[in-house]
């Protein structure tokens, strides 16, 4: 009997909301206040996307393209800036370094 209350429901398809989760956190810079504005970004975005593909000859996917494109974008903003402040440390580190010789 248990076996048939299983069998009537099956997944047919996954959600994705862990990557939309991902994207948003990275949207948001880890920021719990910014969460909610990455969210409605995000949602503004998939909405109007579908707003758009109804009225336009525009597909679905030319939105997800521009939103990899905004996401990498974020990205790469994030690692360079670290990457950066790793280079100005470390000249500042040579700096006192040189300093610390001469006098």
């Amino acid at each position: 009997m248990l076996s048939e209350i299983y069998t009537r429901f099956t997944w047919t398809s996954l959600l994705g909301y862990g990557w939309d989760a991902i994207i948003i956190c990275t949207l948001a810079r880890k920021n719990p206040l910014h969460t909610p504005l990455a969210a409605l970004f995000i949602a503004y975005l998939r909405t109007g996307a579908s707003v758009m593909a109804r009225y336009t000859d525009v597909t679905l996917e030319i939105v997800q393209i521009t939103q990899g494109i905004i996401i990498l974008l974020v990205v790469a903003e994030q690692f360079l800036s670290g990457t950066k402040h790793k280079i100005i440390a470390r000249e500042a580190k040579a700096a006192l370094k040189e300093e610390e010789g001469v006098a």
